[in-house]
């Protein structure tokens, strides 16, 4: 897997400061044509080491400042090499949001990216289901954008209040819509180190119901089979998934990723 970026540490010579006559040393993050930095201290211009990148050694406190500086960079690469192999797509504000400790990372965005790739790697179930209660979600919401500190435990709770009284869901569809918004939450924690201590569902316990689902009789999946379609319906073909997925056991989530190269006797469908 490629992970394309630079790291380069220089002295900021349009910033010094007219009070104190230093400047600051950073560190850029380049990435995809975008650049990030992070401020790694502050000295005079004439104790900068410019083509070795390092304080020079008439510095009072040299030993401690390079030490610093190596430290700070070590740190960046490491950082921006495991979020871009958390996730190759993420680019230069995931680093920056990381780099500087931020958590105004947006769960939208995160979501989108999340099911982008799961369009292109082909996973059509789980993309239709997470897209439809992410867009459930917005709706509720009612803005584009939130900052991933300011998912708490609150809005869960004014939003489960939501999914029972205002949608009427069951106890079971507000819990497996609980369970995806957790699932990108975690996920953002996860890539971007936050304190799991402030995850907003450490305290949201996942209930379910016992249900029962009354199967369809033979002389039922007979009468389907033999409803009058024309080929051109939807409902052909929606039928024509039912039973298959009734005769065979196959998930619809298996079905719908079926393809002909994929089936060793041709002659069996005849």
């Amino acid at each position: 897997m490629k992970t394309n970026y630079s790291v380069t540490v220089f002295m900021r010579l349009d910033k010094i400061s007219k009070k104190k006559k230093d400047a600051p040393v950073v560190i850029q993050i380049y990435r995809d044509g975008q650049k990030t930095q992070k401020r790694v201290f502050r000295i005079k211009p004439e104790y900068w080491d410019e083509e070795n990148c390092v304080v020079k050694k008439s510095h009072p406190n040299s030993m401690e400042k390079n030490y610093q500086l190596k430290q700070a960079v070590a740190e960046c690469e490491e950082l921006t090499f495991s979020i871009i192999k958390a996730n190759n797509e993420f680019g230069i504000n995931q680093i920056r949001n990381n780099i500087h400790q931020r958590t105004s990372l947006d769960f939208f965005e995160y979501a989108n990216s999340y099911l982008e790739k799961l369009e292109k790697d082909g996973n059509i179930s789980l993309y239709k289901k997470d897209k439809a209660i992410m867009n459930k979600f917005k709706i509720f919401f009612e803005k584009d954008c939130l900052p991933i500190n300011k998912f708490s435990s609150g809005l869960i709770v004014k939003y489960e209040q939501y999914l029972l009284t205002e949608k009427g869901n069951c106890r079971n569809t507000v819990t497996t819509n609980m369970k995806r918004l957790s699932k990108y939450v975690r996920d953002i924690y996860k890539n971007y180190k936050l304190d799991m201590s402030q995850f907003p569902f450490n305290d949201y316990e996942m209930t379910t119901e016992k249900t029962q689902r009354c199967p369809l009789t033979a002389k039922e999946i007979s009468r389907i089979a033999n409803l009058k379609l024309t080929p051109i319906n939807k409902l052909c073909d929606a039928r024509e998934i039912f039973l298959m997925e009734s005769y065979t056991g196959i998930r619809i989530g298996d079905i719908l990723t079926l393809k002909w190269k994929i089936i060793i006797n041709k002659d069996c469908l005849l």
